[in-house]
């Protein structure tokens, strides 16, 4: 199965809206992550490294490949089809994975809230790039 035609402007540009929405949403929520997750800054800070980053962006840039090929191929190009599969991925994949994961993980509720709204925001970011720059 060839990749359909890439618009890599749009695709870079989905990549680091999606890495930019996640920097304000973990800034404005930092306090409450770090007391979902139970640790504190200290700590976070004394294990900073900018790998997380770098993963992190390398791996959005992976998401808004794989979304941008998905719309292209359920002609799902348009704004509002665009949004409700990024809804539906996120709900059917991410959601559930987060889910199950922080379950086992006995994480707090609200880490799996914080993380699992994130990732729709990325997801709907994304959409709305690829829309908006098209193909």
């Amino acid at each position: 199965m060839p990749f359909a035609d890439v618009n890599w402007i749009a695709l870079l540009a989905a990549a680091v809206a999606s890495f930019a929405f996640g920097a304000i949403w973990y800034m404005s929520l930092a306090k409450p992550w770090m007391a979902a997750l139970g640790r504190t800054e200290a700590e976070l800070k004394a294990q900073a490294s900018p790998l997380p980053y770098v993963i992190a962006l390398v791996a959005q840039f992976v998401m808004a490949f794989v979304l941008m090929q998905l719309l292209v191929r359920l002609d799902a190009l348009g704004l509002g089809a665009a949004l409700k599969a990024a809804l539906f991925l996120w709900l059917g994949f991410v959601l559930t994975t987060l889910a199950v994961n922080h379950g086992f993980q006995q994480s707090r509720r609200a880490l799996t809230l914080i993380d699992g709204g994130h990732w729709l925001g990325v997801l709907l970011v994304q959409a709305l790039v690829i829309s908006l720059v098209g193909l």
